[in-house]
């Protein structure tokens, strides 16, 4: 790959990304982060996790876990993603060189990572790990789904975050070949970080085919189905059409890339006055032409055809206003705290209770197998636990990592836990849980797939907050869920 690559955090513009320079915070950040990162890298360690204070896990893959930590040197907390040989879908080589050429790869919109050890051990196993960075304000679709889409302002500044961090990525010939909402995550200062290079490629031309489904292009879903033998780097660009598509009109373009699905097939057609009209009657977001120009010019299906990174920059729509450092963080504060004032729940409630095609901001309040928690009713706590037995419930306090899916009640903890229990059991036998404490891990399998995630119930001056992330799966899957337990507990 040659040398370090020069990732200049500029816009087009001649902008510099987030004010062109580091506040006193974020130098302090960068010297903290630099002491895990020599902690982590420099100290010889019989084994690379035994650095590291392992808390709760913030997610889970097909061949990986990612854990909180706590750097047992510096305090700092970090992210640790451990592998497991066993599923890992390449040689030990290819995973190794991947890892290592991504800490070459310095950008202030990539997560930045903070050492490795491809002989990390795990629970007595062969386990490579990465520590990598956190990003407090955690997955932009987790934001999309509970606050709703950004305006043009918003959505331009975080594309353009996104399409400089590419660009960085395909000038060290890195290929992402995952670029979705998950994937991207907000720091605390609510700016833009990719993450997650699990599938990540240092080959020009690839051959196999890998990544997500509804974010996939065109030329990889025909070597997926075999009616195509390779693809470039292009690939990564389509993935990015889709994400704007998604922050800008808070839904996707098309239901999936099957040509079944009128919208895809619309798309490769080139029958944009039908496909725009047909999200318009859909929607009551509207977006202007010059965002319509440049969506099409990105969702190309010939990818000869489709814009490159410096046909993105210089196009009509990112020429408009984009929002300092500050200035973002504020707007997509404002956001949320209009959302959570209530000042726009009703609207989008009344739009998930619509039932609008792959609307992703949408939270409908019903799912098929559980009953329980779509009405309140009196029920005897002891019947699901022991509350007796029941230890102490912990004091809240903010965590490293904030959560957007938060449950504030009156109930004690222990008549909380016991009502998040019953509904659980609600759900049918499609659930699996393991309680520790006041701690829930759930597994829900339903006719559209699995969705794992956690529940933890905290005390807050003898009443409960509960905080449920999501750890894999389907978010729509993942917010129906929550509904029914918001229903229950308040």
């Amino acid at each position: 790959m040659g040398g370090i690559p020069c990732c200049a955090a500029e816009d087009r513009n001649g902008r510099v990304m987030n004010e062109g320079k580091n506040t006193k915070n974020d130098s302090k950040r960068e010297e903290k982060g630099a002491g895990v990162a020599r902690e982590a890298t420099e100290t010889p360690k019989k084994n690379f996790l035994d650095q590291f204070v392992l808390m709760r896990t913030l997610g889970k893959g097909a061949s990986a876990v990612v854990k909180l930590a706590k750097h047992k040197a510096s305090g700092e907390h970090c992210a640790v993603k451990i592998f497991s040989l066993k599923s890992v879908h390449k040689s030990a080589r290819e995973l190794q060189n991947e890892i290592m050429g991504l800490l070459k790869v310095r950008h202030p919109n990539i997560l930045r990572l903070i050492g490795s050890d491809f002989d990390a051990q795990y629970k007595g196993s062969p386990a490579p790990s990465v520590a990598i960075e956190i990003a407090e304000n955690g997955e932009l679709l987790n934001y999309l789904m509970r606050y709703g889409n950004f305006n043009d302002e918003i959505a331009r500044t975080y594309f353009n975050q996104l399409i400089s961090a590419v660009e960085c990525l395909h000038e060290a010939g890195i290929t992402h070949r995952d670029l979705k909402p998950d994937n991207l995550l907000l720091d605390r200062d609510w700016q833009l970080k990719v993450a997650d290079f699990g599938y990540c490629s240092v080959e020009e031309i690839m051959t196999t085919s890998t990544g997500t489904l509804a974010y996939m292009a065109p030329e990889v879903m025909e070597v997926r189905e075999g009616k195509g033998t390779q693809y470039t780097r292009a690939c990564d660009i389509w993935s990015c059409g889709v994400i704007v598509f998604i922050m800008r009109a808070g839904h996707p373009p098309y239901g999936g890339p099957n040509s079944s699905d009128w919208w895809y097939s619309a798309l490769k057609r080139q029958a944009y006055k039908e496909f725009w009209s047909a999200h318009q009657r859909c929607s009551s977001k509207q977006v202007n032409e010059n965002f319509k120009d440049l969506v099409e010019s990105i969702l190309q299906f010939d990818p000869e055809k489709r814009a490159t990174i410096k046909d993105i920059f210089k196009s009509e729509w990112m020429q408009g206003t984009t929002l300092k450092s500050a200035e973002l963080k504020s707007q997509v504060q404002d956001q949320k705290q209009l959302h959570d004032e209530g000042k726009i729940q009703n609207a989008m409630e009344a739009k998930s209770q619509s039932g609008s095609s792959g609307d992703v901001t949408r939270s409908t309040r019903e799912l098929s197998p559980g009953t329980i928690a779509r009405k309140k009713r009196l029920f005897n706590p002891d019947d699901v636990i022991d509350i007796s037995s029941l230890p102490a419930p912990k004091e809240y306090e903010d965590p490293p990592m904030r959560c957007n899916n938060v449950i504030d009640t009156k109930m004690r903890p222990q008549i909380a836990l016991a009502r998040v229990l019953a509904t659980l059991n609600g759900f049918g036998t499609g659930t699996q849980y393991d309680r520790n404490g006041y701690e829930v891990n759930v597994k829900y399998t339903g006719t559209t797939g699995s969705v794992g995630f956690s529940v933890e119930v905290f005390e807050v001056k003898k009443a409960s907050r509960i905080l449920v992330r999501r750890l894999q799966g389907n978010w729509v899957d993942f917010r129906k869920i929550y509904h029914q337990l918001k229903i229950y507990l308040t």
